[in-house]
């Protein structure tokens, strides 16, 4: 990961980004996407919840 990574940084560089401007766009990035994996449990959790009330009102 740490060659993707740089490459990313080289490559966005080589587009004209400053150094501080890419190190922030990368720490956006990674931030996003632990949001995005706790939205996701989050989801999945309230999903099941709801099924399982669901379910239990059929009965």
């Amino acid at each position: 990961m740490q060659i993707a990574f740089q490459n990313m940084a080289e490559r966005a560089m080589a587009a004209g980004w400053r150094d501080q401007e890419v190190a922030a766009a990368l720490v956006d990035l990674a931030e996003n996407h632990m949001l995005a994996l706790g939205s996701n449990q989050e989801i999945k959790e309230a999903t099941k919840s709801a099924i399982s009330k669901l379910g239990s009102r059929r009965r």
